[in-house]
């Protein structure tokens, strides 16, 4: 049967310089509410730590057979400096990857198909 897990993660630098983990938390289930038509079950996570690495982790602990990422958030400089999240899923996962350049703005009018 088919299952979504939506996850998010907060690097360990986050956590401690103040970040909302209970905002992120109701965010995702706002993004859920916003999108699921209640036909597949959702489950959310917040996961901590090296953001790529959590990932994948998550992946093999969920069984997944793809991985879903948004692959356009970061401005090239920060790409160019820090590298890319999504780069880093595609190089390192065990599963297939699909990276989705999901345009910034209001996403409320959009629905996942």
């Amino acid at each position: 049967d088919a299952a979504v897990t939506v996850a998010h993660v907060v690097q360990s630098a986050d956590v401690f310089s103040g970040i909302d983990t209970v905002e992120i938390q109701n965010k995702l289930g706002q993004m859920i509410t916003l999108f699921s038509d209640g036909s597949v079950p959702i489950v959310t996570e917040l996961l901590e730590g090296v953001p790529y690495e959590a990932i994948n982790r998550l992946a093999e602990d969920c069984d997944a057979d793809l991985i879903v990422l948004n692959a356009g958030t970061k401005k090239w400089l920060d790409r160019a400096v820090l590298g890319s999240t999504a780069e880093e899923v595609i190089r390192t996962a065990t599963v297939p990857v699909l990276a989705v350049p999901v345009p910034v703005g209001d996403v409320s009018d959009r629905r996942v198909a």
